[in-house]
């Protein structure tokens, strides 16, 4: 699992993008926001996973990936 804390200033369409190394985490990914499930996209290459997120809500907020 891989946790972050973020703060934003904005109420909506916060856009957050994580690059994972494959050799750190591969697989089916589940993200969590302030431990709700959200809607996520992946693109992935031989070496890299990019997770791409977009969400409400201004103020800190715990992103966690599974």
């Amino acid at each position: 699992m891989l946790q972050f804390n973020i703060e934003t200033s904005l109420e909506s369409q916060n856009i957050g993008e994580i690059i994972i190394p494959r050799t750190l985490m591969d697989g089916e990914f589940t993200v969590l926001l302030d431990g709700k499930e959200i809607t996520h996209h992946l693109s992935d290459s031989s070496k890299i996973s990019v997770i791409s997120i977009i969400f409400d809500g201004k103020g800190k907020h715990t992103l966690d990936i599974l």
